[in-house]
């Protein structure tokens, strides 16, 4: 697999977590609206976080493992 193919699908699976983890907080808790909205944002981006950078290693190594 070329770079821009494993780079294009590590930014699609971090859009994908960060909808569907934006999605899961948002439905869980039950305060205010703004809180809710901070609450998927953030914690959407956490989750979309740890998926890039493991993502991320293992482009790395996987290269690294290739050569």
């Amino acid at each position: 697999m070329s770079p821009d193919i494993l780079q294009m699908k590590r930014r699609k699976a971090t859009l994908i977590t960060f909808v569907i983890a934006f999605l899961a907080l948002f439905f869980s808790s039950g305060e205010t609206y703004t809180e809710i909205l901070f609450i998927g944002v953030y914690g959407g981006a956490i989750v979309a976080g740890l998926v890039y950078l493991l993502f991320s290693i293992f482009i790395y190594f996987y290269f690294l493992i290739r050569r």
